[in-house]
């Protein structure tokens, strides 16, 4: 088979029916539009809106995949349509974020599969059909014809995808059928609508009644710092961001730990992910947890070792963490910190007296000076 494009040269025009499936599309979409539920695995099928759209004489499609992050630069996105077999002829409404980039092919499925199993990010090659957006460009509606079995329309989107300085990407979509997102291997912190999705190990995503706004981030670096003394207890807590976080503070008397993101005073505003793994020997859930002073929304999972955080944050400043303590652990690091200050006012001490030695003996030292110059001035 030939790949073939979708070129304007061509006029396709829809039957009547396919004309009212237009408006028909548009109703169905706003109704959908309202909200999305998200979960980090495939959709179930859309048996009801399936039929309604198919009774319009719309195709019915079975799925659709999008894969965020593809091209040379990470900032496209690839669209698969899989429909199945129809009676005659019948529309789709395409992906109407960013721009499309070059050619819409329909495939055999069967093609799609193979390609997707040698280089999932390549468009199947074989299409037997030419496809057109005329004459409903403006609504993203592309004319089906009659399938005889099931079939996969893709094409590639641009500008669809936006970068920010510290790292985070970031999509709107909205479709009114059930969307399963392939997430790119390099996104490691994924947010949905403002609320973070553990991928749980996986790559996908369902998106149910789709409309979204698709936050991602790659692996990003993390530093362990170390909560307590080595005298009484010590807990190792570990802050992934892509900021620089110079130093954690635990405070006995306030029993929260905080640190500093970004550079303070609205320096380094701008969206960023924060992960924090705490021990559940120092300190258990419920958190509070608040940003200069300032409680954030925030979410967490936990196991029998260790809690995760993870915060999505739209500026920078001081973190402050809060969580149940046992007694005895609370003592002991009230301990611990109590010693660290003791041996940092002893340092202290030892400094000014250092510094007040160094003093007294310049000032000798000048005395001596004057008094031997004064002497040689006499003589003379």
């Amino acid at each position: 088979m030939t790949k073939t494009a979708c070129h304007n040269n061509r006029s396709v025009r829809p039957r009547a029916q396919s004309r009212h499936a237009v408006f028909l599309l548009i109703i169905i979409t706003a109704a959908c539009m309202g909200t999305a539920i998200i979960t980090p695995h495939a959709a179930e099928a859309q048996e009801q809106l399936q039929k309604t759209l198919q009774d319009a004489g719309m195709s019915a499609q079975e799925s659709i995949t999008i894969k965020p992050g593809t091209g040379s630069n990470g900032l496209e996105v690839h669209v698969i349509h899989v429909l199945n077999p129809s009676d005659g002829q019948s529309i789709l409404r395409l992906v109407d974020v960013g721009t499309i980039k070059g050619d819409i092919v329909m495939s055999d499925v069967t093609m799609v599969k193979e390609v997707e199993r040698e280089a999932p990010n390549n468009t199947a090659k074989g299409a037997t059909r030419l496809l057109q957006l005329e004459p409903h460009a403006e609504e993203r509606i592309v004319v089906i014809p009659q399938l005889e079995k099931k079939m996969a329309i893709e094409y590639d989107l641009i500008d669809a995808i936006s970068a920010t300085d510290s790292g985070i990407y970031a999509m709107q979509y909205m479709y009114p059928h059930t969307t399963l997102v392939v997430m790119p291997d390099r996104a490691e912190t994924v947010f949905v609508n403002g609320r973070h999705v553990d991928l749980d190990g996986g790559q996908n995503i369902a998106c149910h009644g789709c409309s979204m706004t698709l936050e991602y981030s790659q692996e990003a670096p993390g530093r362990e710092f170390i909560v307590g003394s080595e005298e009484y207890v010590t807990f190792p807590v570990l802050v992934t961001a892509r900021d620089e976080i110079a130093e954690l503070e635990f405070n006995p008397d306030k029993e929260d730990i905080s640190f500093q993101v970004g550079g303070g005073d609205g320096d380094g505003d701008g969206i960023r992910f924060i992960g924090v793994t705490i021990p559940t020997g120092l300190m258990n859930s419920p958190f509070t947890i608040s940003l200069d002073n300032k409680s954030i929304f925030y979410q967490h999972s936990a196991n029998d070792t260790h809690s995760t955080i993870v915060m999505r944050l739209e500026s920078g400043g001081v973190i402050s963490i809060k969580g149940m303590m046992e007694q005895g652990v609370l003592e002991q690091l009230r301990g611990g910190w109590q010693s660290q200050q003791q041996k940092q006012g002893q340092q202290d001490n030892d400094s000014q007296v250092m510094i007040i030695a160094v003093g007294v003996g310049l000032v000798l030292v000048a005395a001596v000076a004057i008094i031997t110059t004064k002497k040689r001035f006499s003589r003379r």
